[in-house]
């Protein structure tokens, strides 16, 4: 059903979500818009990395925007596989473009959605088989991991 696979969307999401985020957190790589300011001069579209510049450093390795495209793309990919490639790599070449991630952190952040669905596989949950609950647990699992690292700051 669609809400099924709305469902296993959500809780592939929030599941990839733990990685990242503890992975932003080991690693904290400043984005390239960052550590290479001369590269905007000469970008054609200019607005993202300045943008990005005035939001702040926060860590560019994984991208979280590769995890979600590739989230997305897992349902779709069982009906139009072609659309769900082409969303995925549009995606990750377009926040390289835009120089707010280096092409490692768009492979590792789709590479760790997809390591949570071949978990969620090999542990028997298909696209279709997601209950309400399973979206919710994965939810209070990435709540969990985001309280616990933040206890451990301060």
């Amino acid at each position: 059903t669609a809400f099924s696979i709305g469902a296993h969307h959500i809780l592939l999401y929030s599941s990839s979500l733990i990685p990242i985020m503890l992975l932003k957190h080991r690693f904290r790589r400043f984005r390239p818009c960052l550590t290479n300011p001369d590269l905007i001069k000469i970008r054609y579209i200019q607005i993202l990395p300045k943008l990005q510049t005035k939001l702040g450093p926060d860590a560019s390795f994984p991208s979280g925007d590769a995890a979600a495209v590739v989230a997305f793309a897992i349902p779709l990919a069982s009906g139009r596989p072609f659309l769900a490639c082409l969303l995925i790599v549009l995606t990750c070449i377009g926040r390289v473009f835009f120089l707010v991630h280096y092409i490692a952190d768009t492979l590792a952040g789709a590479l760790s959605t997809y390591g949570c669905h071949w978990l969620l596989k090999k542990f028997g949950h298909e696209v279709g088989d997601a209950q309400w609950w399973h979206p919710v647990l994965a939810h209070l699992a990435f709540i969990a991991v985001g309280l616990m690292r933040r206890s451990n700051h301060k």
